[in-house]
C-alpha cells in the first residue's frame, strides 16, 4: 500500500491539492481510522489555540477549526458514502479545506497497525504504525545504517503537538534534546491528560505515546536511569503513534521491546 504525497516542491504540494477529492483523501476509502486520528490531532492542536501547531492550515484561527470539524460525521460514514467527493463537498466549503488540508498536509504514510506490526502486548491501545515519514527525513534517518545498531525508545508528548511532530518531526525546546525512556511506562508518566477530543472520533479521553526507533550508540549520564536524550534528531524516527485510553495497563518493557524491533526490521525492508 502506498498513499499520495508530495516532495519539498511547493509546486507538487499545490498540483495534489487541485487533484480529485478521490486522490486526496484515499484513507477515508481505505483506513478511515487515520484519518480519524488525523482529524483528533487537529482538532487537539486548534483546541489549544497555538496555530504554530497547525503550520500551513487554511484556516487560520482555532475556533474556525473547531466549527468545521464540529459539523463533521464520523470517517466512518463518509466511508461508506457512494460519492466520496459529493458527501465531502455538501459538508461546506469550509470543512472540506480542513479535511483536505489535514489528509495532505502529512507527507508519511500512516496506516492502523496490523499483522506483524500490531503490538500484542499492547492490546488495549490504539496503534498507528508510520511506515515512513517525508523523503528528507527518511534519507537522513537511514544514513545512520540502523540495520546494525537501532533500539526501541518511548516519548510522551500531549495530544495537541503530535500533528506538528507527524508534519514536522520533534523538535528540541529547551536546548537540552529530546528525552525519551527505555521503558514505556516511564514516558508514559509524563503524558498530559487530553481534552474533550472531537465529537465524531472514536479516540476521545486518550493520552498518547510515541514508539520510535532510535539508531547509532548512545551513551550518556542519564542512561543509567533508563532515559536517552537525544540530540541528533536525524537518529530519531518515530515509528508508533499509541492512544491510550483511561485505566490501560503499561506493559514492561521486555514484553513489548521484541515485538516492536520486529516491526521496525519490516518496515526498514519496504513496503509491508
Amino acid at each position: 500500500m502506498w498513499r499520495s504525497a508530495y516532495c519539498h516542491q511547493q509546486a507538487c504540494n499545490t498540483l495534489l491539492r487541485q487533484t480529485h477529492l478521490e486522490v486526496r483523501l484515499p484513507d477515508i476509502r481505505h483506513d478511515p481510522a487515520v484519518v480519524d486520528l488525523l482529524l483528533t490531532l487537529v482538532h487537539a492542536a486548534a483546541t489549544s489555540s497555538n496555530m504554530a501547531l497547525l503550520p500551513g492550515c487554511p484556516i487560520t484561527t482555532g475556533p474556525n477549526i473547531l466549527q468545521a470539524l464540529n459539523s463533521m460525521p464520523a470517517t466512518s460514514t463518509l466511508q461508506i458514502s457512494s460519492g466520496l467527493s459529493a458527501s465531502v463537498k455538501r459538508l461546506s466549503a469550509s470543512t472540506e479545506a480542513p479535511l483536505s488540508w489535514t489528509c495532505t498536509s502529512y507527507r508519511g504514510f500512516p496506516t492502523f497497525a496490523t499483522g506483524v506490526l500490531k503490538i500484542p502486548s499492547m492490546p488495549g491501545a490504539h496503534q498507528f504504525v508510520l511506515a515512513n515519514t517525508f523523503p528528507d527525513k527518511q534519507k537522513g534517518f537511514a544514513a545512520h545504517g540502523t540495520q546494525k545498531l537501532s533500539r526501541v525508545v518511548f516519548h510522551s508528548t500531549s495530544l495537541d503537538r503530535v500533528y506538528a511532530i507527524l508534519c514536522e518531526v520533534l523538535k528540541i525546546c529547551d536546548g537540552q534534546g529530546i528525552y525519551t525512556a527505555k521503558d514505556p511506562s516511564m514516558s508514559l508518566g509524563y503524558s498530559r491528560p487530553p481534552g474533550l477530543g472531537w465529537p465524531a472520533s472514536n479516540y476521545k479521553n486518550a493520552r498518547v505515546l510515541l514508539g520510535c526507533e532510535l539508531s547509532g550508540a548512545h551513551s550518556t549520564p542519564a542512561e543509567m536511569l533508563g532515559i536517552h536524550v537525544v540530540t541528533d534528531l536525524s537518529m530519531l524516527m518515530v515509528r508508533y503513534v499509541f492512544l491510550i485510553p483511561a485505566g490501560f495497563s503499561c506493559p514492561i518493557r521486555a514484553h513489548v521491546e521484541p515485538a516492536m524491533e520486529i516491526a521496525f526490521a519490516s518496515l526498514r525492508l519496504g513496503p509491508v
